[in-house]
């Protein structure tokens, strides 16, 4: 099943936004705005580490099968 290009990038391009925003708010603000830049800029490594701890818990267990 092909899924339109929209649905794969949304989560991509969010964070590429995300990132955007983080960066320029951490080089013209001072204050609240680089509080918000931290967050934005902290959002994408949470959401990988989310990510991948969700994909470990539902992973199938390899016991019983050969490495070889």
């Amino acid at each position: 099943m092909k899924r339109p290009a929209r649905a794969v990038l949304a989560w991509p391009m969010t964070f590429a936004c995300a990132i955007l925003a983080g960066l320029v708010l951490g080089l013209v603000g001072d204050g609240a705005p680089d509080i918000l830049s931290w967050a934005l800029l902290g959002a994408v490594p949470l959401a990988i580490a989310i990510a991948w701890s969700r994909r470990a818990r539902s992973a199938p267990s390899p016991k019983g099968r050969s490495l070889r």
